[in-house]
């Protein structure tokens, strides 16, 4: 068994360590095949019991590939040819004069799978097993007298030394790629379109398994209130509990950390601890940790490490009762594991808040637009028709302009109205599609607006380009001819799409009465007078291109856009 519980290794990277092992295996067969048969005394006599021998072992290597390339290994698979790996490199290097001289390699072989495959012990175990029947199957064959027991003993010392080293190795490097993979996992779980929730869920549950603990919790502290919520986790089917702390909970909860901890290991007798500086010491009878030992739900072993979130909440990372003694090395892991883990659920708790914003801010803004554009225009055709009604039944004529007024004015808000629900409408644009959707759109705007509009593209279809830049693209079209609407009093546009080695380019032109103050402005001069398209701004700026509106006086607007191809 371990002497700390690792990160699960997955079934596949064992399969993918038995074919390894079988491809290695076979090889030396086929080494140790040519070795003896170079050696035999006269060739097509009757093969001697070396040559069986290793025909033998030939065979056993074969059938072991054959078997690990149709079959799924398992660990009892692995196990029973870590026996026969034993087995036959005491036979071959005892029996086999041509091998004799060379037995590491054999030795090597088994020493190396028992390390990758579970660990430094089981490597010391298959040294001393080896050692033992090398020596004793090496005694009863070479009479050797007393004397000379020396050189049974040197083989037996070197096999140990070799299965320590090896076995050391193959453990560092067996718990560093589970490590790394469980960091991985862990650090993956945080799913940032899946929500707070599901993503704590899914990090608790990499934990539990990977430790076999009994509970795996997950406590943070909000700064400014001192409210302590607890997240739980104790059956991997199970869903994560959520639970506010009462104040008396929560210094057991919260354990006591000193400023440079970040991770420790808590037991019923005192706190193992690892600082900042690695370091380890024993808080000995430590009252207020002796108060958390005592009151925490666990029988052997808690894992302690802590979760530095922001500037906001801080927090702890709890493994109740893993299956294996924590080593300094595994808490040092929880450490950086914790070290990366919070600011990821940060990032994940500032960008809830921020959609939360957003929504709030697209919510007041439609709310805004639907009260100064479509609602007062209705209250103003209203009243317009009210008044022609009460002149009707006084008998009055009335003027067909007011009548169409207010019909040109409803006619407005409907393609207001249109407009609106399009930039809600969520829009899913195929890169390729992108300039027959800009032909749609310049279609569809000459309808409702009856502007002369003109969209001109040499190109067909666009290759090598993101659906995000296809979207904000269309978006910034949308925009602009929303503006050109409603501000220009043009009476012709122009979109024309483009593309040069390094850059999209995006242009609308109009010849409507143009902007204020007229001139040629970049984006940034733009942002330094306050002036210009803020939406359309805020878009090209995020995708870091490039924007120039120029406006002569009276002669129109052409907004001119650059995206870079990179």
């Amino acid at each position: 068994m371990h002497a700390a519980p690792l990160p699960s290794v997955d079934i596949e990277h064992h399969a993918q360590l038995e074919r390894s092992l079988a491809l290695v295996r076979a090889a030396l067969a086929l080494f140790a095949l040519v070795t003896v048969l170079q050696n035999l005394p006269v060739p097509g006599e009757v093969t001697p019991f070396n040559a069986r021998l290793v025909i033998g072992y030939t065979v056993y290597a074969l059938a072991a590939a054959v078997l690990i390339a149709v079959l799924r290994p398992r660990p009892a698979v692995g196990a029973l040819l870590h026996t026969g790996d034993v087995l036959w490199a005491v036979a071959l290097t005892t029996h086999i004069e041509p091998l004799a001289s060379m037995p590491s390699v054999f030795y090597l072989f088994a020493l190396a799978s028992a390390g990758y495959r579970w660990g430094l012990y089981e490597a010391l175990l298959t040294g001393v097993a080896a050692a033992g029947l090398h020596a004793a199957v090496s005694s009863t064959r070479s009479q050797l007298p007393p004397v000379e027991t020396g050189r049974l003993v040197t083989p037996s010392l070197y096999l140990l030394a070799l299965s320590a080293l090896i076995g050391y190795l193959a453990d560092a490097q067996n718990r560093s790629w589970a490590q790394a993979a469980a960091t991985a996992r862990v650090l993956a779980a945080v799913d940032f379109a899946g929500g707070f929730r599901a993503s704590i869920q899914r990090v608790l549950q990499i934990l539990l398994a990977s430790f076999h603990a009994t509970e795996v919790v997950m406590l943070f502290e909000e700064s400014a209130s001192g409210r302590v919520y607890r997240w739980s986790l104790t059956n991997a089917d199970g869903p994560v509990q959520l639970h506010e702390l009462p104040g008396s909970e929560q210094e057991t909860w919260m354990v006591p950390a000193q400023a440079t901890m970040r991770a420790w290991r808590l037991r019923r007798h005192g706190v193992r601890v690892r600082s900042v500086s690695d370091r380890v010491w024993r808080v000995r009878r430590s009252r207020r940790a002796m108060v958390a030992t005592g009151h925490l739900p666990f029988t052997r072993t808690a894992l302690v490490a802590v979760l530095r979130i922001g500037g906001e909440w801080t927090g702890r990372l709890l493994i109740l009762d893993p299956a294996s003694r924590a080593d300094t090395r595994t808490i040092d892991w929880i450490a950086t594991l914790a070290a990366h883990l919070g600011p990821t659920l940060y990032s994940l708790y500032l960008l809830r808040r921020l959609r939360s914003r957003v929504t709030v801010m697209e919510r007041t803004r439609l709310a805004r637009e639907l009260h100064d554009g479509l609602i007062q225009t209705l209250v103003g055709v209203e009243m317009q028709l009210d008044a022609v009604r009460r002149r009707l039944a006084t008998g009055e004529v009335v003027n067909p302009a007011e009548v169409a007024r207010a019909q040109e004015q409803l006619h407005g808000e409907v393609v207001n109205a249109r407009e609106l629900m399009q930039r809600l409408k969520p829009l899913d644009v195929n890169p390729a599609d992108l300039p027959g959707r800009l032909a749609e759109l310049a279609e569809r705007f000459r309808r409702d607006t009856g502007i002369e509009t003109k969209f001109v593209s040499a190109l067909d279809e666009v290759p090598a380009m993101s659906p995000r830049l296809a979207r904000e693209l269309m978006r910034i079209t949308q925009e602009a001819l929303v503006n050109v609407r409603k501000h220009s009093g043009a009476k012709r546009v122009m979109v024309r799409f483009a593309a040069s080695a390094s850059h999209w380019s995006l242009v609308i032109d109009d010849d409507g009465r143009g902007t204020e103050p007229a001139g040629r402005y970049t984006l940034d001069e733009l942002d330094r007078i306050r002036s210009g398209p803020v939406v359309i701004k805020e878009r090209v700026r995020g995708l870091r291109g490039g924007l120039v509106l120029d406006s002569p006086p009276g002669r129109g607007t052409c907004l001119d856009i650059s995206i870079p191809r990179t």
